[in-house]
């Protein structure tokens, strides 16, 4: 399904002028409020909900591109506003760059799944550089909607990987050494850190279990009463030697991966079955491009 063929052309703004988010929203929205009529509540009423929603998820509107959106009692089914500013604005302060097409998406509390599946696709989209400049030189709705048809912007008949994952993170090379990983474990306060060959292939995690299992000796493991041990006494030599530690005997060779089109409801059923809390997702050739873990699914599916 073509993302155009769910814009109303009623719905598609060209010329915003306002110069604050609240009367862009508010101008969107009391068009919306028009069109729709009883399947709309009062403007000002979501326009408060959508503001809570971006404070809560904190996320910088970025490439001249906006997606304000949330699920709300006030509305029925779900529902689309384009706005197009020309000179572009800054909705929010911590914002990488001013806005020139604002998307707005509205959702009953009922609708979950296409609502998902249009954020990713029209957020794909617009990743790539100049579309929002693109858009912003349209002057109508008919232009409008022929570039997205012109585009294959195309939204997914279900939520796969691909819709969900997060960003390449930060790899290290099997080469390095332990220190820096756990200076990268601890600055940037994440449980994984995928481990890549000099063609970029993934080839393992390091994460903090595989670090613990690698400082203790396996006899410690197999003890049941290790009281009478000096608590500190198996991180000791680990830790004074961090720096000349190769990390390769701490690497996990066989993390969990997926690909683009694994299906959501399989990575779910994996994560509470197997208690997995990251997937790397890989293409054929096994080069990362992305990442799933618990973060991702409140994140991009809970409070997407």
């Amino acid at each position: 399904m073509n993302f155009a063929d769910l814009l109303n052309p009623k719905l598609i703004l060209c010329d915003l002028k306002s110069d604050n988010r609240h009367d862009i929203y508010l101008e969107m929205l009391t068009a919306l409020k028009h069109v729709e009529q009883q399947r709309i509540g009062e403007p000002q009423e979501i326009f408060d909900e959508i503001s809570r929603h971006e404070e809560l998820i904190e996320m910088p509107y970025m490439a001249g591109f906006a997606i304000p959106h949330t699920r709300s009692v006030a509305v029925q089914d779900l529902h689309l506003v384009m706005g197009i500013h020309k000179a572009g604005v800054q909705l929010q302060e911590h914002d990488e760059t001013p806005s020139k097409i604002i998307l707005m998406f509205l959702v009953s509390k009922e609708t979950s799944q296409i609502y998902l599946l249009m954020l990713r696709a029209i957020s794909r989209y617009f990743s790539s550089p100049g579309m929002s400049d693109k858009l912003a030189c349209c002057v109508t709705p008919k232009q409008v909607i022929e570039i997205f048809h012109r585009d294959q912007v195309e939204v997914n008949h279900s939520i796969k990987a691909e819709d969900i994952m997060g960003p390449i993170p930060d790899s290290l090379p099997e080469t390095g050494m332990l220190g820096a990983a756990i200076d990268s474990l601890a600055q940037t306060k994440r449980l994984h850190i995928p481990i890549v060959n000099n063609k970029d292939q993934l080839i393992g995690d390091l994460n903090i279990d595989s670090i613990l299992k690698g400082s203790i000796p396996d006899y410690i493991l197999m003890m049941d009463h290790v009281a009478f041990l000096p608590e500190f006494e198996p991180f000791d030599k680990l830790l004074k030697n961090e720096d000349k530690t190769p990390i390769e005997n701490f690497i996990n060779r066989d993390p969990h991966t997926c690909s683009l089109s694994t299906p959501l409801m399989e990575i779910i059923l994996k994560v509470l079955k197997e208690q997995i809390n990251c997937f790397y997702v890989v293409d054929q050739e096994n080069r990362l491009l992305g990442t799933i873990t618990k973060h991702e699914l409140i994140q991009n599916l809970l409070r997407s």
